[in-house]
């Protein structure tokens, strides 16, 4: 699969790799959620991983993904999960980052440039604002659809 990302009303947001995506849900299960997921955050770490939140359901997201941005803001990079099922396993080269990162947030940027957790806010708050529900999908799956 190529680039994974947000989409609602019609709107495309890029994550990038399906890997990265992952390692940021991997990271908020072993570092914030004790290791249970979707323990503290249930509608990101099960609907929204599972691949769709229903437009009910967007307002508690947008709540559960403020949490997680203020609390990887306070987590060193070095705390970065590549996979919960083998915590132990090392973050790719190209997704290790200099010595410029400050936090755990600076681990996840999209393929524009962009923190995942600011642009997954934006998405979140076009779908509320729209009254649609938020979809993690492919940009293969999103061609075919048109």
């Amino acid at each position: 699969m190529g680039q994974v990302g947000f989409f609602s009303a019609l709107l495309w947001y890029p994550v990038g790799s399906p890997a990265l995506l992952h390692s940021f849900f991997s990271t908020v299960c072993l570092r914030l959620e004790e290791g249970v997921w979707g323990l503290r955050f249930p509608v990101l770490m099960g609907d929204l991983y599972s691949g769709v939140v229903e437009k009910s359901a967007v307002p508690q997201a947008i709540q559960e993904n403020r949490h997680v941005s203020r609390e990887f803001a306070r987590m060193p990079p070095e705390w970065m999960i590549w996979d919960c099922e083998n915590p132990a396993s090392p973050v790719p080269s190209e997704y290790r980052l200099s010595g410029s990162a400050r936090c755990l947030l600076d681990c996840f940027m999209t393929s524009q440039g962009e923190y995942l957790s600011e642009m997954l806010g934006r998405a979140l708050a076009q779908a509320c604002d729209e009254g649609q529900a938020i979809r993690v999908m492919g940009i293969d799956e999103i061609i075919q659809n048109e």
